[in-house]
């Protein structure tokens, strides 16, 4: 399986503290920043979240993945990232699964046909709101007394909680679409 993965405006988390190292039956992980990926390689933190969601960034960004991701993958992003993946499926990118984990900026988005799954922390006070999770997502997961940088820290039980519950849902996905 193939695995996109596109990080946070900080470009975090680090390569050796991401999910994607510690799923199975993963045989290609391509990692993007957000700032390469709207063609800022300059820009991170706040200045590249102003460009993004602001200043027209996160179509770029998006008109970007259409061109490298291909339609045997999954998708994992974290916050912005995730954002960045979600708009990208709306714009026509093909994924088999999208994992959003942070994507605050989900919550102005509309349901996709991709399946997906997205993690929050409770604490989190950019979290879409009760009614979005139930409505959008084809599953959500929140995790009690975290916040929005829960997934920074790869020894939190949640985190690992998180890695098992999106490699379950890539077998579940890889088996209905072998099936469709």
């Amino acid at each position: 399986m193939k695995l996109i993965v596109v990080t946070d405006i900080f470009a975090l988390p680090a390569k050796a503290d991401c999910i994607s190292e510690k799923l199975p039956d993963i045989s290609t992980i391509e990692r993007f920043g957000l700032n390469e990926l709207c063609g800022q390689p300059n820009l991170s933190g706040e200045a590249l979240h102003q460009y993004l969601f602001t200043d027209g960034g996160l179509e770029k960004a998006a008109n970007s993945m259409l061109s490298i991701a291909g339609k045997d993958s999954y998708g994992l992003g974290y916050s912005a990232g995730g954002t960045l993946l979600w708009k990208a499926v709306t714009e026509g990118l093909i994924l088999k699964g999208l994992f959003c984990i942070s994507s605050t900026r989900l919550r102005h988005q509309k349901c996709i046909a991709t399946p997906n799954h997205v993690f929050f922390g409770a604490k989190d006070h950019g979290k879409p709101s009760d009614e979005w999770l139930i409505d959008v997502p084809e599953r959500q997961t929140v995790f009690e007394d975290r916040g929005h940088n829960f997934y920074r820290d790869p020894e939190l039980p949640d985190v690992a909680e998180m890695q098992q519950k999106i490699a379950s849902d890539m077998r579940l996905m890889s088996s209905d679409t072998d099936l469709g």
